[in-house]
């Protein structure tokens, strides 16, 4: 029996991509009649974009004809990357649910084959490795490479496991994912490293899995910067935080 899939986008200023985006999505999984997992729905979470997102996204909604379900949510203010995700995975009712972001940075082929190793195996857990592969950063502009791997040195005090926690493609069968997310109260950038946190204070087994980055919708994406100096404090801040309550025994399931 084929299992349902959900795909979880966050959405900030995203006008420009997300019509292109949810396209691309679409005209893929509607190719896709057989095998493991088929497409339900995309979950769409504007967090509070100052541009026209929420009217693009709309009018998306109102003109879409395929047999995939578009769900649009909300927040009232830019309330963070990590606020929804766990908005959109706790809306999701997939047996599958991936998160990727509003520019598709690795393609929808990772997307189809992150969600049939989660559909056909013991794995309840799967995440984009960008280490996995060299080259993978080659696309990348100087200054993000580097703040992606400051961002690792210093999130493998946290969970030493997994050397890139900042990949914006993460995925999970229904129960565990709602189960992870339950407990992640990072708002910010850090939840991922909040989510492996958990998972790992759980003993939870992760699959890696190699992927690429390749801005084919936003061709510019590889040059823009990752955290502003406010939201760098920001991020520091939360990892000390993810840190304590990881080293208390916070994150355990009852």
């Amino acid at each position: 029996m084929r299992k349902s899939l959900s795909i979880v986008i966050p959405v900030y200023n995203g006008a420009a991509t997300i019509s292109k985006t949810i396209e691309e999505i679409i005209k893929f999984f509607s190719n896709k009649s057989s095998g493991a997992v088929f497409l339900s729905e995309i979950i769409l979470i504007n967090d509070g974009s100052k541009d026209d997102s929420e009217k693009v996204i709309r009018e998306i909604i109102s003109k879409e004809t395929s047999n995939i379900k578009l769900c649009y949510f909300s927040n009232e203010t830019n309330s963070g990357k990590g606020y929804s995700i766990k908005r959109g995975i706790m809306e999701a009712s997939g047996d599958i649910m991936i998160f990727t972001d509003t520019d598709l940075p690795y393609g929808c082929q990772i997307i189809l084959e992150m969600a049939e190793k989660l559909a056909s195996s013991r794995t309840e857990i799967a995440i984009g490795d960008r280490t996995l592969l060299k080259g993978a950063y080659e696309k990348y502009g100087k200054s993000r490479h580097l703040t992606s791997r400051v961002f690792s040195l210093i999130t493998r005090n946290i969970v030493p496991s997994f050397p890139d926690t900042l990949c914006g493609l993460k995925g999970f069968v229904k129960a565990m994912g709602k189960r992870i997310f339950n407990k992640v109260e990072c708002k910010g950038f850090s939840f991922d490293v909040e989510m492996l946190a958990i998972a790992s204070k759980n003993k939870i087994s992760v699959l890696r899995m190699p992927v690429i980055f390749n801005p084919i919708i936003d061709p510019g994406a590889e040059n823009k910067s990752m955290f502003s100096l406010k939201k760098r404090a920001q991020v520091l801040r939360d990892l000390l935080i993810i840190w304590k309550k990881a080293s208390a025994g916070e994150y355990l399931f009852e």
